[in-house]
C-alpha cells in the first residue's frame, strides 16, 4: 500500500520556519507514545504479554516495514485496595501499548522506587499493554444501553449494573463457597421461577 502522506510541506520550502518545522517533525518521528498492538502470547502467571505492534514503519520510498515484536511487557490490570479485574488474554486479542518515559526494567524487578537501568527514553520495550476489545461491541443488549456491563463477547453471559439493581444473564451460575461449612446468607426474599434442585 503506497504512502500518500508527504513528509514535506511545499509551502515551507526555503524558509527558516519550514526548516525548523521539518526538523521538529523528523525528531518527533523517533518519539514513541502509544500504538495499537495484537497479542501473540500471554503468560497470566507473570502477567507478561508478547505483542506485535500494528502500525508499520514507512520508509522514504513508501515501503512498509513491520515493527519488531515486543517479547515481554506488563499487562495493565485494573485494581487497587486488595481487588483486581483480570482477563484471560488470547492470541489475536487487541489492545494498546503505552510507552513509559524511562527504562522501567529495574522497577519491574522490585516494584519499588528505583533509578532507570539504562538511558532508554520512550521506547516500546518499556511499554505497558492495555487490553481493549475495540470491536464486537454490538453484542451489548439494547436493554443494557444505559447500564455498566461485564459480559463475554457473544453476550450469552452478562452482568449488568443499573441505577435500580443488578441483572445476571447466564445459562449456568455456580456458587462455590469453598467449604461445606461455609454459609451463603440472604437478607430478604428469594423469588424463583423454574425448578430448584437440592
Amino acid at each position: 500500500m503506497a504512502n500518500n502522506n508527504p513528509s514535506l510541506d511545499p509551502a515551507n520550502n526555503d524558509t527558516l520556519a519550514g526548516a525548523i518545522s521539518f526538523s521538529f517533525s523528523k525528531m518527533m518521528q523517533n518519539v514513541n507514545g502509544m500504538l495499537p498492538a495484537q497479542v501473540i502470547n500471554y503468560d497470566r502467571a507473570s502477567n507478561r504479554v508478547q505483542v506485535q505492534l500494528m502500525i508499520d514503519i514507512v520508509g522514504t520510498d513508501g515501503t512498509q516495514y513491520p515493527r519488531q515484536q515486543l517479547a515481554s511487557i506488563p499487562v495493565f490490570v485494573f485494581g487497587g485496595g486488595g481487588f483486581r479485574l483480570s482477563f484471560p488474554l488470547e492470541s489475536g486479542n487487541l489492545g494498546w501499548v503505552l510507552v513509559n518515559d524511562r527504562d522501567i526494567s529495574n522497577f519491574l524487578q522490585s516494584y519499588s522506587q528505583t533509578a532507570p537501568n539504562t538511558g532508554r527514553v520512550k521506547q516500546f520495550s518499556d511499554g505497558v499493554f492495555f487490553p481493549d476489545a475495540m470491536n464486537g461491541l454490538n453484542t451489548i443488549s439494547g436493554d443494557d444501553a444505559n447500564n455498566a456491563v461485564l459480559q463475554n463477547d457473544t453476550g450469552t453471559v452478562t452482568i449488568a449494573i443499573s441505577s435500580t439493581g443488578i441483572k445476571v444473564t447466564s445459562p449456568v451460575i455456580d456458587f462455590d463457597l469453598g467449604s461445606p461449612t461455609n454459609i451463603m446468607n440472604v437478607n430478604g426474599s428469594i423469588v424463583a421461577t423454574g425448578t430448584i434442585t437440592p
